[in-house]
């Protein structure tokens, strides 16, 4: 709710301190955000309720997705028919279900029993179990004979998550900013994938490299960014003032990006000596990039400088924190496709490393998600449980699906990335909010993400991407260099949040359910600035009057 300090300060003017009744104050604030909400957003909101009823119902109290009765994603109102017979005839699928309260270990395997199933991961941030199911039938009885015995909050089928990719809207714009597909370097062609594939096989068992690759000790190769390095630094490091920052040497030490994605070359010039570990929840593949997307965020959010010749100039292209450290943490395969357990498990990874490192600040960056989601989907609330639990930042895609938030980036507690062009402007493809959750607009922040320069996966070149994929890794990076400045702000995700709200750079031009706060401003955020283009009190005030039809 980002006017409400608005409202506080004329609250606060109007009643004596003395007298002043916190309690009393929020519930109409409340209400009358919801009426506001219901004013501009009814139909949205109409809609998403006609969605709910229409993929979801209520069975013994508990809101199960329909077609989970014939194992077929709650999303399946957007795939074809050939779609839904490759679902049904999936031999093995898996099922998330969650809990009121997390049963005992015993009373897990129990439930595996009754539904014939494999255990696959417990995630006691979010009180789930994902099983693999082998007999489908065995679900709908055992929710309709069990699950108020066990507690059942919720079930979800484990469906696809993949890299966002730009769909064919029904009237797209003249010229339209294409986010490229990743290219598959070991052919040199582009992937031709399909538009969107539902994912139901067996879980991912966990490929780990070496137990020497996944600690803090691997040595991270440091770099100095020389002062004509910053001064001649690719377009989009300058739009967000981070080459201004490495002039006064913050670049991000001793902090930690996670990268959740489809892996990491770090054999490139910009990656090599920067990835501190790895891991890989992608069967049968380790977490070396086979597709090139993972690869391209990384030199983004932490990528060591190469110079290169763009347009006839040399320019340098870094990472916004080229000394930061990346945690390279495999969620996707060879084809920018996984699945919600295999997010989850790389989420709950991360967790387990930062407590394994407690001392080491570390931000998530995910270029990933699905638009067929919710602001309550297992891996929404995962990452919510990942910032309010752990205290660990996590900087999310808003996606390029034109007029819709992807989740996780509906999460409420993720930062959440639109892309911008290099004038600024947001692109046609990048989501749009206000999202689902009325009480938090979405995206929050904005980021370049049109032909951005980064590292080329299996190669020692760069190649130009564009999508929210690659705007995410940039505020990531600066949240890297916000917690190399500021340690103080370790451990807290929701001021870090705010700092970069409120430094951002607004565009009054544009709206904020595209552009959330505005674009990301580096040097303002770490150095804790005031916002660049100030704020006008005079401005909402004379919107909000202008509802209820004063002068």
């Amino acid at each position: 709710m980002r006017l409400l300090p608005i409202f506080l300060i004329l609250l606060l003017a109007a009643y004596p301190a003395a007298a002043f009744d916190f309690s009393s104050v929020f519930k109409p604030l409340d209400d009358l955000f919801r009426k506001l909400n219901e004013l501009f957003y009814r139909n949205e909101i109409i809609e998403n309720l006609e969605m709910f009823k229409t993929n979801y119902e209520l069975v013994n109290g508990i809101y199960v997705e329909k077609t989970s009765w014939g194992i077929i994603s709650g999303s399946s109102v957007n795939f074809t028919d050939p779609d839904l017979s490759t679902l049904a005839a999936q031999p093995e699928v898996g099922v998330i279900v969650q809990f009121k309260r997390l049963p005992s270990l015993d009373t897990i395997y129990q439930i595996a029993a009754i539904l014939g199933a494999e255990v696959y991961h417990i995630d006691r941030g979010i009180n789930a179990a994902i099983f693999k199911l082998v007999d489908k039938p065995k679900l709908k009885q055992f929710i309709l004979q069990n699950a108020s015995r066990f507690d059942v909050a919720s079930v979800y089928v484990d469906f696809v998550m993949r890299v966002p990719e730009r769909p064919n809207p029904p009237n797209p714009p003249a010229k339209p900013e294409r986010p490229e597909r990743a290219p598959d370097n070991r052919t040199n062609n582009t992937i031709e994938r399909p538009d969107y594939r539902p994912w139901v096989g067996n879980p991912h068992r966990p490929v780990e490299l070496p137990p020497q690759a996944e600690g803090v000790n691997r040595t991270v190769r440091e770099v100095v960014i020389e002062r004509k390095q910053a001064e001649n630094a690719v377009w989009n490091d300058k739009l967000i003032a981070a080459s201004d920052l490495w002039k006064e040497n913050i670049t991000g030490r001793q902090v930690v990006i996670a990268i959740l994605d489809t892996g990491v070359d770090e054999n490139h010039p910009m990656l090599n000596g920067s990835v501190i570990g790895a891991i890989s929840f992608v069967e049968g593949e380790s977490p070396h990039d086979y597709n090139g997307h993972g690869t391209h965020v990384a030199g983004i959010a932490a990528g060591r400088p190469v110079q290169i010749n763009k347009d006839g100039r040399l320019v340098w292209v870094s990472g916004v924190a080229p000394n930061a450290a990346i945690l390279n943490v495999k969620v996707l395969d060879r084809n920018g496709a996984g699945s919600l357990s295999t997010v989850i498990k790389g989420l709950d990874y991360v967790a387990e490393w930062h407590d394994r490192h407690p001392d080491v600040p570390i931000v998530v960056s995910m270029s990933l998600g699905t638009p067929f989601g919710n602001p309550s989907d297992p891996v929404s609330q995962k990452v919510n449980w990942l910032v309010r639990e752990k205290r660990i930042p996590v900087v999310v895609a808003a996606g390029n699906e034109f007029l819709v938030i992807d989740s996780p980036g509906l999460a409420e507690n993720a930062i959440t990335v639109a892309a911008v062009d290099s004038q600024g402007k947001v692109a046609s493809f990048s989501g749009k909010g206000p999202g689902t959750n009325w009480k938090d607009i979405k995206p929050d922040i904005a980021a370049p993400g049109v032909k951005i320069p980064s590292a080329r996966a299996n190669s020692r070149d760069l190649i130009e991407m564009s999508g929210t994929s690659m705007a995410t890794p940039h505020v990531s990076g600066v949240v890297a260099l916000i917690l190399e400045e500021n340690p103080d702000l370790k451990d807290k995700p929701e001021r870090i949040k705010e700092l970069l709200e409120a430094t951002a750079k607004d565009d009054p031009s544009q709206p904020e359910i595209w552009e959330g706060a505005g674009i990301v401003d580096a040097y303002a955020a770490v150095k804790k600035l005031p916002k660049r283009t100030g704020f006008a009190l005079s401005s909402p005030l004379d919107w909000v009057k202008s509802l209820f039809g004063g002068g």
